[in-house]
């Protein structure tokens, strides 16, 4: 499931910011492309997927792909692991780079090199070393889709009333309590507990249920 950006799933007060398209981006090649992405915390375990993720079976090994990001089972959930080569998924998310070498179109996203194939898109090697690729050192978790469930794993969290620590404090959550994705906006969850309140959570105190 592609994701864009901004805050789904509820409805927006009247003065409320409007979210920011997502665009995909072409890069011209001059034998040099820096882009500028988010990569995957490799080695992070999560304890359960989204139901969104699909499956991806590559050279007999099982990978688990959601967001941009590949999964293998390990001990304790899921471990977020390098891309495959080989491995065919149907999309890419939304805000992927496209350049040219030559006769060839690469895709590019968090840290993973793509080609059109008629099943979808191919992980493929980086082009010729004369392609840079620069990213930061922000890191990007998977984002649950609106409909999901999350627990909290820190040993308790404040529910607010917006996405900010500029916003007041509804109700006061521990360690396990498992929410309903609702809506989203960068790092921040919109979510309903099972008494039925709705409140903003930091993303990053959050792993997703199977």
């Amino acid at each position: 499931m592609v994701m864009g950006s901004g805050v789904e799933g509820f409805a927006r007060p009247r003065n409320y910011p409007q979210p920011r398209a997502v665009a995909r981006h072409t890069v011209p090649y001059h034998g040099r492309v820096v882009v500028r992405h988010p990569v995957p915390r490799y080695g992070r375990v999560v304890v359960g997927l989204p139901a969104t993720h699909r499956t991806v079976l590559i050279k007999r090994q099982k990978y688990f792909f959601h967001s941009g990001v590949f999964y293998q089972r390990g001990p304790g959930g899921y471990v977020v692991v390098r891309a495959p080569i080989g491995a065919i998924v149907a999309t890419i998310p939304l805000g992927f780079l496209t350049f040219a070498v030559g006769d060839m179109t690469y895709y590019y996203y968090g840290g993973v090199y793509y080609r059109k194939v008629p099943a979808g898109h191919l992980v493929v090697e980086p082009p010729s070393d004369t392609v840079v690729v620069q990213e930061t050192d922000n890191e990007y978790d998977v984002t649950p889709a609106v409909g999901d469930q999350v627990s909290l794993t820190a040993e308790s969290l404040d529910i607010s009333s917006g996405p900010g620590n500029n916003h007041s404090v509804i109700t006061r959550i521990p360690r396990g309590t498992v929410m309903v994705v609702r809506g989203h906006s960068p790092g921040w969850l919109y979510v309903e507990l099972s008494d039925g309140t709705y409140g903003w959570i930091v993303a990053g105190f959050t792993a997703p249920l199977p």
